[in-house]
């Protein structure tokens, strides 16, 4: 029986009637959980299982113990999710939830607990600056550092000490390091009481900073036309990853002020790029946004300038490139079984780059680190557990990455010993305040395929023939089912010469004229009737009849003397009588 290690209406249903599952984490904290100075901050985690789990915690890879820390973190009840009451710098860490009962232990991803904060401008005093109108010009923000990462804007400061925000256009705008710039100045963005402030702030924090006040003193006269010029292009070349939005920047001088067009250029020809569904640009068009960015979207993109008062345009390249983070393909699931099979958990994804590592956890440790190293079969994206007993149940993680990130999942195997008196229809219900959906399942219980063990390695003289026995049986409702296949040496065995013969009575292996350095070997018998197998190993041994003797020596010890005979007057002669063979 396999279920969904995140479905716990299905899972519980029916190990609620045996009482016993190993844990699976059902709620995954975040991978990252910011907190902000004496604000109650939460890492979620909780997990199913029968008995129910007990939780423990570890911060940057060493044992957490929650009621040893202070007063102001606890956990919810029957749950192992961990509350921060009132946070402070040195909880910042890595932490990971535990979930462990008799039967195994589940773990969490890792979630980074990371303080928030903004750094404030200092020394911000009024600048001045004089310009001719026509010219472009750019006002830096200079922004502090911030985490998360801060908004910023612009606005008018007056010296009364009020604000006044201004929308961006054409001719005004923010570029990505929240620069302002003017692609041209006119003498009306001149103004005596009020300077140009960029304004950051931390939506997390709630708080906000304030820059370098900027005076802006266009000198009084008609602006001078300029042909376009760059200012800023952002990325040249730029990495996105697969569903991000793509933000490409193009900015100009100029004036008139610059017209601006897309293209991206296909094997086939250079296409103009009109606003869609896919693409999206800003009010001047200085900025192209690609949304749901998708492996399609890579290529070369351009962006050309123009202004009405010159025939030269410019232009700029930027090359785009897609990669992604894991997702997975197929997802470990949790799997009910019995004593005496083998299982199969697959884990994989695709990513690109290439998924770089697979990692293999049998209950909250690495699968090098298991005691029983020989219950497993390891085959990258597959997990194999062999010949499982009631003590195998266990909780199972696998870890998939590349250099963008990573993802995790978890199931459960539990072993029970299945009897015949189990088949039958279950029925499983679940219900909340709005309602109750019910569903069933039927359960076939079939008796083992079994092997009856026949002896020893066989040895059997060159040139004659050998019977290897394999006497199979299945459940008899699975009788029409049951195959038998031989191996030597793991691999099929070649039958068509007619010297070698499966005997379809009793599925036993007759080998004629046995020859010597070909028949030798180990043989395997696999017996299968679709739902299970067996398989029993005997080893052949082919041995060589003796060659026969051609050359024969006597040596003959006589001394006459001890027979009283007078060696001096006595003739002796030997004969062979019969060859030896």
């Amino acid at each position: 029986m396999v279920t969904d290690g995140l479905d716990s209406v299905n899972a519980s249903a029916f190990l609620s009637v045996k009482g016993t599952q190993p844990p699976v984490i059902l709620i995954n904290p975040p991978t990252q959980v910011l907190f902000k100075e004496f604000q109650t901050a939460v890492l979620p985690c909780k997990a199913s299982g029968e008995p129910q789990p007990t939780y423990t915690w570890k911060k940057d890879k060493r044992d957490f113990n929650v009621a040893g820390s202070d007063d102001f973190i606890s956990t919810v009840p029957n749950e192992g999710t961990l509350v921060f009451k009132r946070p402070r710098k040195k909880d910042a860490g890595m932490y990971q939830c535990f979930a462990n009962n008799s039967y195994g232990v589940a773990m969490s991803g890792i979630v980074e607990l990371r303080l928030a904060f903004l750094m404030p401008y200092t020394n911000q005093e009024p600048e001045t600056i004089t310009v001719l109108p026509g010219a472009s010009l750019v006002l830096p923000c200079n922004k502090p550092i911030s985490y998360p990462e801060a908004n910023v804007t612009w606005v008018l400061k007056h010296k009364d000490g009020s604000f006044k925000a201004f929308d961006f256009t054409e001719r005004i705008l923010m570029d990505h390091q929240a620069n302002l710039i003017f692609t041209n100045v006119l003498e009306e963005d001149s103004y005596r009481d009020a300077a140009y402030v960029c304004v950051v702030t931390n939506k997390f924090n709630r708080e906000t900073t304030r820059g370098k006040p900027f005076y802006l003193k266009a000198i009084p006269m008609p602006p001078e036309n300029h042909q376009p010029h760059l200012i800023n292009v952002a990325p040249n070349k730029g990495l996105f990853l697969k569903g991000d939005t793509v933000k490409l920047q193009c900015i100009f001088g100029g004036h008139p002020t610059p017209e601006i067009r897309w293209f991206r250029n296909t094997k086939e020809r250079r296409i103009q790029i009109e606003q869609n569904t896919k693409y999206r640009f800003s009010s001047s068009k200085h900025q192209l946004n690609i949304l749901d960015a998708g492996f399609e979207d890579e290529g070369i993109y351009e962006c050309h300038a123009r202004v009405t008062s010159f025939s030269q345009a410019m232009q700029r390249v930027m090359t785009v490139k897609i990669e992604s983070k894991p997702e997975w393909t197929t997802k470990p699931r949790s799997i009910v079984t019995s004593v005496g099979s083998s299982v199969t958990f697959i884990c994989n994804g695709t990513s690109k780059p290439p998924i770089s590592k697979h990692m293999w956890y049998i209950n909250g440790k690495r699968i090098n680190e298991y005691p029983n190293k020989n219950k497993f079969i390891v085959q990258e994206t597959n997990l194999t557990v062999i010949n499982l007993t009631y003590q195998d149940s266990m909780t199972i993680q696998c870890n998939i990455s590349n250099i963008h990130g990573y993802i995790f999942a978890n199931a459960f195997l539990y072993v029970f010993e299945f009897g015949l008196t189990d088949t039958g229809v279950y029925h499983c219900y679940a219900s909340n305040k709005y309602g109750m959906v019910s569903a069933m399942r039927t359960l076939i219980v079939r008796r083992k395929t079994k092997i009856e063990p026949s002896a020893f390695d066989r040895r059997v003289k060159e040139g004659r023939a050998v019977m290897l026995p394999c006497a199979a049986t299945t459940d008899p409702m699975e009788v029409d089912n049951l195959q038998v296949i031989w191996l030597k040496e793991g691999k099929s065995i070649d039958m068509d010469e007619g010297r070698i013969i499966q005997n379809t009575q009793d599925n036993s292996l007759t080998i004629n004229s046995v020859i010597i350095g070909k028949d030798g070997g180990r043989y395997t018998c696999v017996a299968t009737n679709g739902l299970d197998w067996a398989k029993m190993s005997t080893f052949l041994y082919v041995m060589a009849t003796p060659a026969a003797i051609t050359t024969i020596v006597a040596i003959v010890m006589y001394y006459p003397q001890l027979q009283g005979i007078d060696e001096t007057t006595t003739k002796v002669f030997f004969t062979l009588d019969e060859a030896i063979t």
